[in-house]
């Protein structure tokens, strides 16, 4: 029942938009200027005043919320057409993405895995030196981190393997 309800409504508004459409000519308007495909994605110059009206609501969106690079929210789409909900990112033109961000820590990460590996095996090598200090009495205050770092790089070498 609830399904025929939701079908009979989305009918229902997607009529009512036909007929605000049609009953104003300014809402038809789209001047597309240019539309170009490169390697980075599509860049489409359109004017028309709801364009500029939501560019104009996203950098509002942008500057209340204090946003240095971006935001995200969750939206619904109608309950009648039976999608999954999707996450918006509204982001200032030349800033990182989310996902340009992610490759960027991915990165640094492996950077210092490898660093810590090799200040591991320094230490461990140390530590078998005759007649030297241990590594751990010479530098107490960097062993908690230093076994941290070993437990990690562990768990990481298990997650490889599997």
């Amino acid at each position: 029942m609830l399904r025929m309800i939701d079908r009979l409504a989305g009918w229902w508004l997607d009529w009512r938009m036909d007929r605000i459409i049609k009953n104003h000519p300014a809402a038809q308007e789209l001047g597309l200027k240019r539309a170009e495909v490169d390697e980075t994605g599509y860049e489409i110059i359109v004017t028309s005043p709801d364009i500029i009206y939501l560019a104009d609501q996203a950098a509002d969106l942008l500057e209340s919320q204090g946003a240095e690079n971006y935001v995200q929210f969750d939206m619904m789409p109608r309950a009648d057409r039976g999608l999954r909900p999707i996450r918006v990112t509204v982001q200032w033109a030349h800033g990182q993405s989310p996902a340009q961000k992610v490759v960027s820590l991915k990165g640094r990460v492996e950077e210092l895995a490898e660093a810590l590996k090799l200040f591991a095996r320094a230490a461990d090598d140390w530590d078998e030196l005759p007649g030297t200090k241990s590594a751990r009495d010479v530098v107490p205050l960097t062993m908690e981190p230093y076994r941290e770092a070993r437990r990690v790089l562990r768990e990481c070498s298990k997650k490889e393997e599997a």
